[in-house]
């Protein structure tokens, strides 16, 4: 199968995405059962892919990096309940986007670089038990102490912010 311009097994656990890809590309992904890790950074994804991504259950690995992606499509990354390693950096998702990684719930490494987030998507995040590194900018709008609160919940994961270093000794 042609996938981003390159022959793609249809029994690949890795994908990763040469150029623009398109909503017909990311169709036939669908029915690639071993499929666990997807590469999109720059891939011109937009909230419409993110609606065919969310049918990808047995991902485990994302990255949709540097796109348009928006709250309204971090919606459908709910269904992906595998999800291990997250790269949502340089997107436009917001606190409201957060929101809708609650169910991945054995995520362990999560970048949210250059994220518009708040306090509360750092309450959220808390709730992420096995997370053991999450990245985050180095411009936040969430304060000091919800970032104490979030390293006292979560003592095992290195919170790195970009920049600045590793929390708490930033």
């Amino acid at each position: 199968m042609r996938f981003s311009g390159r022959d793609v097994e249809i029994g690949a656990e890795r994908v990763a995405a040469d150029g623009p890809v398109t909503r017909e590309e990311l169709a036939r992904l669908v029915g690639m059962p071993n499929l666990r890790a997807l590469n999109l950074n720059t891939a011109g994804v937009t909230d419409d892919h993110l609606e065919l991504i969310g049918r990808l259950t047995t991902l485990e690995d994302l990255d949709v990096s540097t796109t348009d992606v928006t709250d309204a499509g971090a919606r459908h990354l709910r269904h992906l309940t595998r999800m291990r390693h997250l790269r949502i950096k340089e997107t436009r998702i917001t606190d409201l986007g957060i929101r809708f990684l609650a169910r991945m719930t054995e995520l362990e490494t999560l970048n949210l670089r250059r994220l518009d987030l708040t306090d509360a998507s750092l309450r959220q995040l808390a709730k992420h038990r096995r997370l053991d590194t999450l990245v985050l900018s180095d411009e936040p709008r969430f304060s000091y102490a919800a970032l104490a609160e979030l390293h006292r919940q979560l003592p095992d994961c290195e919170i790195v912010i970009v920049g600045r270093g590793t929390f708490p000794e930033i």
